[in-house]
């Protein structure tokens, strides 16, 4: 068994301050992508493109959202950051592929951007070589958002009580605790 000497922690701790910042996005990196991804996000909801009525939205998921992402192994690769364009769209008038198309069609008619965009299965690849490359994705709201997601919490939270089995349980549900729990939810 090794043991870490007082000695030795200060210059282990510097090898891996060296090492998280190596694996890290560089500022002027992580500045420029959000700078592009932000006039990006201007264009589509512009006065006059055709997205405007549809309020989008652009913005990113992912590990950039989380300002976790890593940087790339080969020394050719780029950052990956992924975005979502959300369009207040209902669901039952596009398609995936209508909903995909309009995006793609609006990024394509940008001067910049049309010499760098490259279609992708479920998005648009807008390249900056060298450096990254955003993923458009194109998305609509769920139905009835709000209370989907409130009862969406509320099976999840009914499932992890009685998969627990401290109050609750699959094969003896505690009624009164489980209304009790989903009042709570709601109330939250």
């Amino acid at each position: 068994m090794t043991i870490i000497t007082d000695s030795v922690l200060p210059l282990l701790n510097q090898h891996l301050d060296n090492i998280a910042r190596l694996l890290d996005i560089p500022e002027d990196v992580f500045e420029e992508a959000t700078a592009r991804y932000e006039a990006v996000a201007t264009w589509l909801g512009d006065e006059d493109s055709p997205l405007a009525k549809y309020n989008p939205e652009l913005y990113p998921q992912g590990s950039f959202r989380l300002g976790t992402p890593i940087r790339p192994l080969g020394t050719n690769d780029e950052f990956d950051i992924d975005l979502v364009c959300r369009l207040r769209i209902a669901k039952e008038s596009t398609t995936q592929k209508d909903l995909k198309n309009a995006v793609g069609d609006r990024l394509k008619v940008n001067g910049e951007l049309k010499n760098i965009i490259e279609e992708r299965r479920r998005c648009w690849q807008l390249h900056y070589p060298g450096r990254f490359h955003l993923h458009v994705l194109p998305a609509i709201p769920d139905g009835d958002w709000p209370r989907s997601v409130r009862e969406r919490l509320v099976e999840y939270m009914l499932k992890a009580a009685r998969e627990a089995k401290a109050r609750t349980s699959w094969t003896e549900p505690d009624t009164e605790f489980e209304k009790a729990l989903e009042q709570f939810v709601i109330a939250v």
